[in-house]
């Protein structure tokens, strides 16, 4: 676990004699590190003109087009859950088929704004898939399960002034923190 510690930096003098050199100086402050799950559980039809399935060979599941805004102290995180199914159909032949579905969630970030950048990456856990029976009784739906991991680093940059060096004619000065 990483914490943050507070620290202080010197800006300026109020001694209107002091010589001080300023440099501006821009720094990243971590505002969040976490890992967020949550769960998708859709049924896919199979398109007109797909045959019925008669066994599942492989599901993959992936994630994309993800956008990002902050809203309120919250991540508000919209992307596509691309899913892709493999299948033996009733006649013996391998298929495929190919689902979008657009999905939404929203994290709650402490002390983020507008300004927040936030990186994101994600990470499928487990896919579970079977196959279901339409009305008319043909096994032609798909049941998918999937859990998946959000890894969230929010940054906020952060721009200041920094005093570098001071000197004040005829006066010793000494840096005291």
């Amino acid at each position: 676990i990483c914490e943050q510690a507070p620290f202080e930096f010197s800006s300026g003098i109020e001694d209107e004699n002091a010589q001080v050199f300023i440099t501006p100086f821009e720094f990243v402050s971590l505002l969040d590190i976490s890992e967020q799950c949550f769960s998708v559980r859709e049924d896919f039809e199979l398109p007109p003109g797909h045959t019925a399935i008669e066994t599942i060979l492989k599901t993959d599941v992936k994630i994309c087009d993800a956008e990002q805004k902050i809203v309120s102290q919250r991540l508000v995180l919209r992307a596509n859950l691309n899913f892709y199914c493999l299948y033996l159909d009733n006649t013996g032949c391998i298929k495929s088929a190919d689902f979008e579905k657009p999905f939404t969630e929203i994290f709650d970030i402490e002390n983020c704004d507008e300004d927040t950048l936030c990186d994101i990456r994600f990470c499928v856990k487990d896919i579970s898939c079977h196959a279901e029976a339409d009305s008319d009784g043909d096994m032609r739906i798909l049941m998918l399960n999937t859990d998946v991991g959000v890894n969230i680093t929010a940054t906020k940059k952060i721009d200041t002034d920094i005093l570098v060096d001071c000197f004040m004619p005829g006066k010793q000065t000494e840096l005291v923190t």
